[in-house]
């Protein structure tokens, strides 16, 4: 009655599509359920209850190889494998499937194989815990270099620009208006462009540079509740910055 096939998929971060379904079958008798990611994406871990699995999504031909076999240690109830997540130390925790007072650990998930270095029951909890653990999206991934939409860090565009290249607004967030403020500008002339969190072009509108310095008032109070980029490019410089519309 389970599904012992992973589906892997590509993510569009601007567009939210996915696409390139490639499906790998769990070759583990018992039903399958924890899924994480390397920290650098390469690696996807599967597990089911009595093995761990890795996934080298680099592969052409993509399978699971075991990288760990259940060692039949009991803690109050059987430490198998259950669910997983990747932390914030990079290392994949990995849960069981009854209470236990034991986690285990992937310590290198970034490594190849065995070298991935998973210690069973390692971790040592202060209450019983029955499988639960976060199930956050991996905010760590950084900036995608050239994307427009992607605010997964306030230094989205530090990879494509410099730091000082970064627009003003206030207020910040607003209601009904934003200045948008740039300083030190070359050039006479720039071009202001606003788009939304998907990346789609829903305004734009020229001004003059005095000075070094570009300033412009944007009524806002028709735009939808939410985060906008806003792109300023003279004859000789490019800034970026982004508002939030309450």
């Amino acid at each position: 009655g389970y599904d012992n096939n992973v589906n892997l998929f590509d993510f569009d971060r601007c567009n939210g599509l996915f696409s390139n379904h490639r499906k790998i079958h769990n070759p583990d008798s018992t039903f399958a359920i924890g899924c994480a990611f390397s920290s650098n994406s390469k690696y996807l871990y599967t597990c089911a209850t009595r093995h761990i699995f890795q996934i080298n999504t680099d592969s052409t031909v993509l399978q699971m190889d075991s990288v760990a076999t259940y060692d039949g240690f009991i803690s109050v109830q059987p430490s198998n494998f259950y669910t997983m997540f990747l932390a914030a130390d990079q290392k994949i925790y990995v849960t069981s499937i009854g209470s236990v007072v034991d986690h285990h650990v992937i310590n290198y998930p970034d490594s190849a194989g065995i070298a991935c270095d998973v210690q069973q029951h390692s971790l040592s909890i202060p209450c019983l815990n029955f499988g639960s653990v976060p199930n956050h999206a991996n905010y760590f991934l950084g900036a995608e270099s050239g994307s427009i939409c992607d605010s997964l860090t306030s230094s989205i565009y530090e990879s494509k620009f410099e730091l000082k290249n970064t627009l003003s607004f206030s207020p910040n967030p607003a209601t009904n208006f934003i200045t948008v403020n740039a300083m030190n500008m070359n050039g006479s002339k720039a071009t202001l462009n606003i788009y939304n969190s998907v990346g789609e072009l829903i305004g734009t509108r020229d001004l003059n540079i005095y000075g070094g310095c570009a300033t412009q008032d944007i009524y806002i109070e028709t735009l939808p509740v939410g985060i906008y980029i806003v792109r300023l490019e003279s004859e000789k410089d490019v800034f970026v910055g982004k508002f939030v519309k309450e």
